[in-house]
């Protein structure tokens, strides 16, 4: 294949395609296996103590700039009170998702924080867990942002999903994942109490990095370049 050819096939692949992402999963901290590991409670149940809201985050750093379109997160429902009813069914009526800024090591600033109705996520029955002893049913949830949210390469930022339910016997635990720091934070939110807590959460986030800026003007100037070939070969 002659060198004109070469270079107009790359040229084309540059203009397709450089410009794009590389879209998939950027982020994924897998669950540890079923009735292992740890369980914190986010959730907001309404109609309960004040003291009920609680809100569970957990960090992150992602290699490149990238675009969050859409996460996916794991975890089981709880009776507290009457534990005999174990396992129950979720009573989430919606869910706030959200992605946060990080200040000196705790979830700070919104960057999105938007609420869905139950309807509108996805969700998996896994399997029967255990916590506490008691029998609990895990689920696997998924959503789309409305717009993609955009994150710089090499900062901390928090992830956090919380249930809204109409009772203590409804009760989310985000279950624990592999892969991070070892701890998350959870917020007493009606109290404004944020404790350490021990192991990461089992989320994945799904989106686009973006290309660096150096393979960006890589291809460009091989474009340009094949672009000047052509010129001179039809002048000569």
């Amino acid at each position: 294949m002659h060198l004109m050819k070469i270079l107009q096939l790359v040229s084309l692949f540059f203009v397709t395609s450089a410009g794009q992402c590389h879209a998939g999963v950027i982020f994924s901290q897998d669950p540890v296996p079923i009735s292992t590991g740890s369980y914190w409670v986010s959730d907001d149940a309404a109609g309960f103590y004040p003291t009920i809201s609680w809100r569970t985050y957990d960090s992150f750093i992602l290699g490149q700039d990238s675009y969050i379109t859409g996460v996916k997160w794991r975890g089981a429902y709880w009776a507290e009170i009457n534990r005999q009813n174990n396992p129950v069914f979720p009573d989430t009526v919606s869910w706030d998702v959200g992605i946060f800024a990080d200040a000196s090591g705790s979830a700070a600033s919104t960057i999105v924080d938007e609420n869905f109705a139950v309807a509108s996520v996805d969700s998996t029955f896994i399997g029967i867990n255990t916590f506490r002893g008691d029998a609990t049913r895990m689920y696997e949830f998924s959503i789309d942002f409305a717009a993609p949210v955009f994150v710089q390469a090499g900062i901390q930022y928090w992830f956090s999903p919380r249930s809204r339910s109409t009772n203590r016997e409804h009760l989310f635990l985000f279950s624990q994942g592999l892969g991070g720091d070892g701890t998350s934070l959870q917020t007493n939110l009606a109290l404004g109490r944020t404790f350490v807590r021990h192991g990461d959460r089992a989320f994945q986030l799904r989106g686009s990095t973006v290309p660096e800026p150096t393979s960006l003007l890589a291809w460009s100037l091989l474009g340009m370049f094949a672009s000047c070939f052509r010129s001179r070969r039809r002048v000569t």
